[in-house]
């Protein structure tokens, strides 16, 4: 036998012997195979949870909102931020909260992401008052100029909204349910 024969199939002898299977080896072989090419060309196969574009430092005193829940420091602020697949971006809108009622939902318009260096996600919203348009299904959106900065983890939906224009309103179209659990 040729010894370089030996060596190119000494995984699938080790795979053959490994596996106790004597029903269907072909098979059982062909999928590991399979399994660890698609391996060796993703690389390592884990994307990182945040990722970041148009990096700068933050300074506090540049905003009016209370930004002491960060804890840890250096303060990064970036215009879009990618968490766990989820894109967000200054100008979209992110769902706050939800009142007693299902319609009755607070929202904030997006102005700052900032990221800290445990890679914490806190976003500098503008509150935003809204109406439900039953005929629309959207959500009409009012300014008010407060800021507050929020964690992603305080947000009642994950899925921030862009921001629609009808005429001169801003609003806001829901594109699935949110589920919000008492926490008494």
């Amino acid at each position: 036998m040729d010894p370089r024969f030996e060596n190119k199939h000494s995984r699938f002898k080790e795979i053959s012997r490994l596996s106790n299977n004597f029903i269907n080896p072909l098979k059982t072989l062909s999928e590991k195979h399979e399994l660890g090419q698609a391996l060796h060309r993703v690389g390592s196969g884990f994307t990182p949870e945040v990722l970041c574009s148009s990096v700068s430092n933050f300074d506090p005193r540049s905003t009016s909102a209370d930004v002491s829940m960060i804890k840890s420091f250096p303060i990064s602020q970036c215009q879009q931020i990618t968490v766990k697949g989820t894109f967000y971006k200054v100008g979209y809108v992110a769902v706050l909260s939800q009142g007693s009622l299902i319609f009755d939902l607070k929202f904030g318009l997006i102005r700052n992401i900032l990221t800290d260096c445990h890679q914490s996600v806190f976003l500098i919203v503008e509150k935003l008052e809204s109406d439900f348009n039953a005929v629309l299904q959207t959500y009409n959106l009012q300014y008010n100029q407060d800021l507050a900065c929020v964690s992603l983890k305080e947000l009642a939906d994950y899925m921030p909204l862009p921001l629609y224009h009808i005429g001169t309103q801003p609003c806001v179209t829901l594109k699935h349910g949110i589920l919000t659990l008492n926490k008494s």
